[in-house]
């Protein structure tokens, strides 16, 4: 795309209006008792963070969610930091070509994705195995995932 230059340069006065919030949808109390469910019967969960949990400032209860259920947490490059690197339970930000990584999901039996919209580029385009029991609370659509095929899903998502 070009932009004539008397345009690229030119000055005006414009007023820019906030974006709308976004709706949030919450999970109902079964989608919550059954994610619950599942991550206390997970024998090698792990928990994949993108950057829709750092931008939501999910940190702090995050932290609490994984030391409560002793979860491994793994993040995307944009949600590096949601959980502290230092903190015992933190893989680390991996890209999912690395074959830690790639190990890491291969090995789980329950994946908990929080944030994460499962692009070409998080998940190795789409070659990536995940766990049977994968369970999403995130802003992607339902088609996002459609690639990955687990044999059960729960999404609940919230733009």
């Amino acid at each position: 795309m070009e932009i004539p230059e008397d345009i690229l340069f030119a000055e005006a006065e414009v007023e820019i209006s906030p974006a709308p919030a976004a709706p949030c949808l919450r999970g109902t109390a079964d989608q919550y008792a059954k994610t619950l469910k599942l991550l206390r019967e997970a024998e090698r969960p792990l928990v994949y963070v993108g950057a829709g949990a750092a931008r939501s400032g999910a940190g702090e209860e995050l932290v609490k969610l994984i030391e409560r259920f002793a979860l491994p947490a793994v993040s995307t490059i944009n949600g590096k930091g949601v959980v502290p690197d230092d903190h015992p339970l933190c893989v680390g930000a991996l890209p999912l070509g690395d074959p830690t990584c790639v190990a890491l999901f291969a090995r789980a039996d329950v994946l908990l994705a929080l944030g994460t919209s499962f692009s070409q580029v998080n998940t190795g385009s789409w070659t990536i195995q995940y766990p049977a029991q994968l369970i999403t609370w995130t802003s992607m659509a339902r088609r996002s995932i459609a690639t990955c095929r687990p044999r059960w899903a729960l999404w609940v998502t919230c733009a």
